[in-house]
C-alpha cells in the first residue's frame, strides 16, 4: 500500500504552543502526483458529491458547507469554513515566501472540517484504517490529498502544521528524508508565527548534553513513539524542537545559500537513510555530517543568532476568501 501520512496528536496538555504533540509520520517513498484532467483546477459537481458521500456518509449534503478558495476546497460540517480557507491561503502564501520549493498545480486541495471530535475520529478510523486508540489521540492529520481536523480546538496551530505537510507531499511531491525532515519543516514554519518558548527550549536541550546528534535524529522512524511509555510526551517535545532548530539553522545560518539545494536533494531522496543524508551533506556543504552537527550547535549556543520575527496573522472570521 502506498501510504504517505502525517498526524498531529493531542494529549490534553493545555494551550501552550509547543505542547501540541505531533507524531506518526509514515513515509514509504511513494510519489504523490497531483491529479490532472478536466477537474485540474475546479471540482465538478459530480466530484464534490462523491467526496461528500465518502467523507460525510451520515449527513445530508445540505448539512455540509463547501467553500472554494484560490488553492483549497473546504468541506465542513462545522462553522468556520471560510475562516479556515483564509488561514490555509495564508499558509500557502507564507510557504512560498519561506521555502524555496516549487509547488506543482492540480485540483484544489481538499480540507475536511468536522463539527466534533467523534465525527472526526469516525472518519479517520474508517478512511485511513488507523486504530481507535490512534484516532482518539489525533487532533488533525494529512493523508492522500487531504487535510482533516475538527472543532472546537486551537485550529490555527493544527492548520499551520498540517498545511505544510499537505503542500510538501501533494504539491511539491517531496516524500524523502523522514520524520525529522517533514516534522522539522512544519514545526519551524509554525515557529515563524508563534516562536514563544522555542529558543529557550532548544538551548536547554543542546546544553543539557542529552540532545540527540543529527545522525540519531535522522535515524528516528518517527519523532513520537507510543512505545516510549510515559516519557513519550516529553521526548517528543524535545525531538520536534531539535528538528525545527536544525531546519532554522539551514535556512538562516551560515550555509543558508545552500538551503534550496539541500531541501530538494533530501526531499526527493529515500526516507530514513542517514548514509544518504551524510553523502548529500558532504556533496552540498563540503563537510561531514558530524561537522554540520557542530555548526548547528554553535549557531544556537555560541553564534549571533537573531530571533525569528513572528509572522502576523490577519485572519478575520466570516470573510470569504476566493470564490467559485
Amino acid at each position: 500500500m502506498c501510504l504517505t501520512s502525517t498526524d498531529r496528536l493531542g494529549r490534553g496538555l493545555g494551550r501552550a504552543r509547543f505542547l501540541w504533540l505531533i507524531g506518526l509520520l509514515v513515509l514509504t517513498g511513494c510519489q504523490m502526483v497531483p491529479s490532472q484532467g478536466r477537474d485540474s483546477v475546479r471540482w465538478s459537481v459530480e466530484r464534490v458529491e462523491e467526496r461528500l458521500a465518502e467523507v460525510f456518509p451520515d449527513r445530508d449534503p445540505s448539512e455540509v458547507t463547501v467553500v472554494r478558495t484560490d488553492h483549497y476546497i473546504v468541506f465542513s460540517s462545522a462553522h468556520g469554513a471560510r475562516s479556515i480557507g483564509g488561514v490555509l491561503e495564508d499558509v500557502h502564501r507564507r510557504f512560498l515566501q519561506l521555502f524555496p520549493i516549487p509547488l506543482g498545480s492540480g485540483r484544489l486541495l481538499p480540507v475536511y472540517l468536522f463539527a466534533s471530535r467523534e465525527e472526526y475520529q469516525s472518519f479517520y478510523t474508517r478512511h485511513a484504517g488507523v486504530s481507535e486508540e490512534v484516532a482518539q489521540l489525533s487532533v488533525g492529520h494529512a493523508w492522500q490529498d487531504y487535510l482533516a481536523t475538527f472543532l472546537p480546538l486551537e485550529q490555527e496551530s493544527v492548520l499551520l502544521h498540517e498545511g505544510v505537510h499537505q503542500l510538501m507531499l501533494v504539491r511539491a511531491g517531496f516524500t524523502g528524508g523522514g520524520s525529522w525532515y517533514h516534522e522539522g519543516l512544519a514545526e519551524y514554519f509554525e515557529r515563524t508565527y508563534r516562536p514563544a518558548g522555542f529558543d529557550a527550549l532548544v538551548r536547554f536541550e543542546l546544553r543539557s548534553g542529552r540532545g540527540h546528534t543529527l545522525e540519531e535524529l535522522i535515524r528516528q522512524p518517527q519523532l513520537l513513539d507510543p512505545t516510549w511509555g510515559h516519557q513519550s510526551s516529553a521526548r517528543a517535545i524535545r525531538l520536534y524542537a531539535l528538528a525545527a532548530s536544525f531546519i532554522e539553522f539551514l535556512h538562516r545560518g551560515p550555509y543558508r545559500r545552500h538551503f534550496a539545494e539541500f531541501l530538494k536533494a533530501i526531499g526527493q531522496g529515500p526516507p530514513f537513510d542517514p548514509g544518504f543524508v551524510a553523502r548529500e551533506v558532504r556533496s552540498i556543504y563540503g563537510i561531514s555530517l558530524g561537522d554540520l552537527d557542530q555548526e548547528w550547535r554553535r549557531y544556537w549556543l555560541d553564534g549571533e543568532r537573531e530571533p525569528v520575527v513572528p509572522e502576523t496573522t490577519p485572519w478575520i472570521d466570516g470573510v470569504e476568501i476566493g470564490g467559485e
